[in-house]
């Protein structure tokens, strides 16, 4: 068996941004911020046509939903924008990136950064189609890309590595 497993690869930012918005996806505080955004378009809704004169029932409506929509629209433009400025501003946190897993636990070198945790505090770890994502902590992760293995037989025996260290499944 394997003792340790050493990559050495770059993060590209169809791989960052992919990966921040998987996480942001399964954000329980952005389901509470859409909850709260349709509570306070029903409410804006009730409330408008308790007070109207008119009671014209789809502009009290359209009236409350039309912030939810350019929220809507805006949210993606944001998200573009604000990884791509975090990208390009810290491009040493994303080049020549060495992630040693060993016996001990993960480190990992590039740039100006250098860290290492043990398996025990190591959280979780998910597959996505392109990477995966090894969690720190609750909300903070590392990325490995696929394309870091040779082949399918690299990457089953990572899997397999991980597996006898941690009590989570790749």
């Amino acid at each position: 068996m394997q003792e340790t497993f050493n990559l050495s690869f770059d993060v590209n930012y169809g791989e960052y941004a992919g990966s921040l918005f998987h996480q942001f996806l399964k954000s329980k505080y952005l389901r509470l911020f859409i909850l709260f955004l349709l509570g306070l378009a029903l409410l804006s809704t009730l409330l408008g046509l308790a007070t109207s004169s008119e009671m014209n029932f789809w502009v009290s409506l359209l009236s409350a939903i039309a912030p939810v929509l350019v929220i809507s629209a805006i949210a993606p433009i944001l998200f573009f924008v604000f990884t791509v400025i975090i990208y390009l501003s810290s491009r040493y946190a994303f080049k020549d990136i060495e992630t040693e897993f060993n016996h001990w636990g993960v480190s990992r070198k590039s740039g100006k950064i250098n860290w290492s945790k043990p398996w025990r505090e190591i959280v979780k770890v998910k597959e996505t189609k392109t990477a995966f994502l090894v969690y720190i902590s609750k909300n903070d992760f590392i990325v490995i890309p696929k394309r870091a293995f040779k082949d399918d037989a690299e990457m089953n025996s990572f899997s397999y590595f991980w597996s006898t260290r941690t009590d989570f499944k790749l």
